[in-house]
């Protein structure tokens, strides 16, 4: 999950290695991907209990990569041989819900507001970063042979426009850029990167005027027809917009 200062830039550049390399096997090999995000301190791993909004920012940065599913980690307490304490988690041992798990109702009730338009669609470009350099960061891992080839897997992931979108600017954010089978649609995934923040601003450049829709915790919060799009994001808050050549509104894909 997201971690505040210095430690922030050390883990989101490997994070966002590891789901470009991801994507990069689940496009070959024709398969979704889904990713574990962990919800508690863990000996060896998260290095304290993430707040809500952490939880939230983690989760919506792991959609726009592509994802399909979640899965959180943990969901029942692990005993610690080392102090003879159970860790913490989302249910106790007895079965009852814990603090944790009221964090990860909320973050699941935020990203069912967007009514899961996302999964009409695929991240197969990757992502444009404004603003930032967490992603340039990712090109600096890696060793000898590994890392070529993980520098190969960045750059093809790394983007700064697509055939609808000629430029986005403002705060920093995360754009996952998906596209739509059989169709010249496309989706961006705009994510408030600065987890500090308690807002963003992001302006989307359009190839030429597109009707589009914009969804977020409030289900569809604007639709109409632009060549530009300002999107204003809460911290650790996101929307997917949709932009089409023609007015055919989307569905939610729960229908």
């Amino acid at each position: 999950y997201m971690s505040q200062g210095t430690a922030a830039s050390l883990l989101i550049p490997p994070y966002i290695l590891n789901q470009f390399y991801a994507m990069n096997y689940s496009q070959e090999l024709d398969v979704p991907m889904y990713t574990f995000v962990n919800v508690v301190k863990q000996n060896g791993g998260a290095l304290y209990n993430p707040t809500q909004n952490q939880l939230l920012e983690a989760v919506h940065l792991r959609l726009l990569l592509g994802n399909e599913a979640i899965c959180y980690f943990l969901g029942w307490p692990a005993y610690n041989n080392s102090n003879g304490e159970w860790s913490d988690a989302m249910f106790n041992t007895d079965g009852s819900t814990t603090f944790t798990y009221t964090k990860v109702k909320n973050v699941n009730e935020k990203i069912d507001g967007m009514k899961g338009v996302f999964l009409n669609f695929k991240n197969v470009d990757g992502m444009i970063e404004v603003n930032g350099t967490d992603v340039e960061s990712a090109l600096n891992l890696g060793y000898g042979n590994f890392g070529l080839m993980y520098n190969s897997t960045v750059t093809k992931y790394q983007k700064t426009s697509t055939d609808a979108l000629t430029s986005a600017t403002g705060d920093h954010a995360y754009i996952g850029l998906f596209t739509k089978e059989g169709s010249t649609d496309e989706g961006f995934y705009v994510l408030n990167a600065d987890y500090s923040s308690n807002s963003s601003t992001n302006v989307l450049n359009f190839s030429s005027s597109k009707y589009y829709q914009v969804w977020g915790e409030n289900g569809l919060e604007e639709m109409g027809q632009a060549s530009s799009l300002t999107i204003t994001n809460t911290i650790s808050g996101a929307k997917f917009v949709i932009v089409s050549d023609t007015e055919d509104p989307l569905v939610s894909a729960y229908n």
